[in-house]
């Protein structure tokens, strides 16, 4: 059997901020940390409040045009969000701080 866990190369520390919420390195295990949200990126966001069922299908959704972030037409997965924000698809809104505390 194929051990595909240790095989993923390793990221340096100067890159941009992703949309992770959690490091890799982080030791989850200690009962003083708890993951808090950095950023959050729009297709994750649609999956978190259930617009979309799959990744693929916030990519379909998004990258078609069918997705505003604060009024405007958005075509970036990966755009970053903030608290502030307001998600609007098919006539509905959906606020990023309803869902999530980023900080």
């Amino acid at each position: 059997m194929l051990d595909l866990q240790n095989t993923r190369p390793s990221r340096s520390s100067s890159a941009p901020v992703s949309c992770r919420t959690t490091p890799r390195t982080a030791n989850l295990n200690q009962p003083d940390e708890t993951p808090k949200a950095t950023a959050l990126c729009l297709d994750q966001f649609m999956k978190l409040a259930a617009i979309a069922a799959t990744g693929g299908h916030a990519k379909i959704l998004i990258q078609g045009g069918e997705v505003k972030v604060n009024g405007q037409i958005e075509t970036r997965r990966r755009r970053k969000l903030a608290a502030e924000d307001v998600v609007e698809m098919s006539g509905q809104r959906w606020r990023v701080k309803d869902y999530v505390a980023i900080q």
